[in-house]
């Protein structure tokens, strides 16, 4: 079971680290309206994605002794679901990466009235201010002990936050240190 589930995380490192290197290569610095032709965008389930992810990471949920709690509306977007897939995939694992045992995640999506927000939040160790203001820079790592113990690029976060704002969305980092968690919240317009 154990080599399975390492074999399992080994290979979805890889595919991330995949993406992360073809999201690199066709995201070079530009101008906006130079890089939001690349979205593939069309009519998608949110939610439906969302419950995919949190269903794929079960097994180390239950390893970690977690608890996942999710509050998770029916939303349809128009937007571009496989990158999307990376932001949520990004903030899940952080959620869980980042959290120590015996800890909880919280996943909450809402839809209002012109946009959608997805909120992933944990109660593992936080950040203070000087790292909540570059921890959207490429290859920006957190020099912790919790971070040195993690084998990750440090370019999770920056993709994050370039997808998001290839989708004209926003994204915003509450956290405190000492082991308040921190919470990451997206915002996307549903149109």
């Amino acid at each position: 079971m154990r080599k399975r589930i390492r074999q399992n995380e080994n290979m979805r490192k890889e595919f991330i680290s995949n993406i992360s290197h073809d999201i690199h290569l066709l995201l070079p610095p530009a101008p906006f309206d130079q890089e939001a032709h690349i979205l593939k965008v069309g009519e998608y389930n949110v939610d439906r994605q969302i419950r995919r992810l949190i269903h794929s990471y079960e097994w180390k949920i239950d390893l970690n002794n977690l608890m996942l709690s999710h509050d998770i509306l029916d939303v349809e977007i128009t937007a571009d679901g496989a990158l999307l897939d990376t932001v949520w995939d990004n903030l899940l694992s952080n959620a869980l990466k980042y959290n120590s045992t015996f800890a909880e995640v919280e996943i909450e999506l809402m839809e209002h009235k012109n946009e959608i927000t997805v909120s992933f939040k944990d109660t593992g160790v936080g950040m203070d201010v000087a790292v909540k203001q570059h921890v959207f820079e490429r290859i920006y790592r957190e020099d912790t002990a919790n971070s040195q113990r993690t084998r990750d690029s440090g370019l999770g976060l920056s993709i994050v936050h370039k997808v998001v704002f290839l989708h004209r969305g926003g994204i915003d980092v509450e956290s405190n240190q000492n082991d308040q968690g921190s919470t990451f919240t997206v915002m996307l317009p549903k149109r």
